[in-house]
């Protein structure tokens, strides 16, 4: 954070990857606000380059490191400053978890998830592999594990034997995972009959993710103020920040996060007056100053830049 508050976007990238291969659990919506501050992929590629390529020398130099093999994976994955390549990807996470990381099991699980695991698993995913990986991730420590043990029961409706009747999003949001307090006040904001009784805490905890830099954050507090929960019906503070998410998401790669955005701007912008996107750009960019300045007096505090 103090060096993102000084615009020194390289070292703060290569900072967000230690944090998220302790995982830290603001750690990869932290590097999604880092991708945002670049306006083109040629720009961000030329700051990222340095970090990422530095990591896959060290791989090739034989060093061996669980958080070298995270790092230097994650910036394969996603295409990080250098292109990606899940094969290679792949094998650096599975390194990682075999080495005991629980981000690394966390990695492997998602890849398998996601399809962006090398040819070798261009087939249906293995839920019931899936679903260990991320038992053993969480029970390292890993609150994003947690979250997708439930987010598993979901999306291929298999249910963890160990975990199965605890409420994993609610476990993971006490530890801190921002996409678990966004995801916990989904639940509240879809369920009507919670609106009374949980509707303050659904605020509360989407505006924790939502100011950590959670663009799924940033949706939920959208709809909060959309549909009232925990607060009155607001529709400009509805837009605006579904046009902070929107702008995160197009420059961070999350498409389905820019339809979101795309679908509530259309829907509530119709209500305001015909200034509003300039309003919302002219608020967005006082937003991210004063959350800068923030950053940067957290940073002075803990001794880590130098006023």
């Amino acid at each position: 954070e103090g060096y993102f508050s000084l615009g020194r976007l390289g070292e703060s990238f290569e900072h967000a990857l230690s944090a998220l291969a302790c995982s830290h659990t603001m750690a990869l919506d932290f590097i999604f606000l880092i991708e945002a501050q670049f306006e083109t992929e040629k720009q961000k590629r030329s700051v990222l380059s340095g970090v990422a390529n530095e990591l896959l020398k060290r791989v090739e130099m034989g060093v061996e490191d669980a958080l070298l093999f995270y790092k230097a994976g994650m910036c394969l994955r996603k295409g990080l400053g250098v292109d990606v390549d899940y094969e290679r990807h792949m094998v650096l996470m599975d390194r990682a978890a075999k080495m005991g990381l629980a981000a690394g099991f966390l990695g492997v699980g998602f890849a398998i998830a996601m399809r962006q695991a090398g040819v070798r698993y261009q087939i249906m995913p293995d839920v019931q592999r899936i679903l260990a990986l991320y038992e053993r991730g969480y029970e390292l420590g890993n609150a994003l594990c947690a979250n997708n043990i439930q987010a598993m029961s979901s999306n291929y409706h298999v249910q963890s034997p160990k975990y199965g009747k605890l409420d994993m999003f609610e476990i993971a949001a006490e530890m801190g995972d921002v996409t678990s307090l966004a995801n916990w006040a989904g639940n509240v904001v879809h369920n009507r009959s919670r609106w009374e009784k949980d509707g303050a805490m659904a605020l509360a905890r989407a505006r924790a993710a939502a100011t950590a830099g959670s663009i799924i954050g940033m949706r939920r507090f959208s709809e909060c103020f959309e549909h009232g929960v925990g607060t009155g019906v607001d529709a400009k503070q509805a837009v605006f920040w579904s046009y902070r998410s929107k702008l995160m998401a197009e420059r961070s790669g999350q498409k389905q996060e820019v339809r979101f955005a795309k679908d509530t701007i259309a829907r509530l912008a119709k209500t305001l007056p015909k200034t509003w996107e300039k309003e919302a750009a002219q608020w967005y960019a006082e937003e991210m100053e004063e959350e800068k300045r923030e950053r940067y007096a957290k940073a002075v505090s803990l001794g880590l830049v130098t006023p």
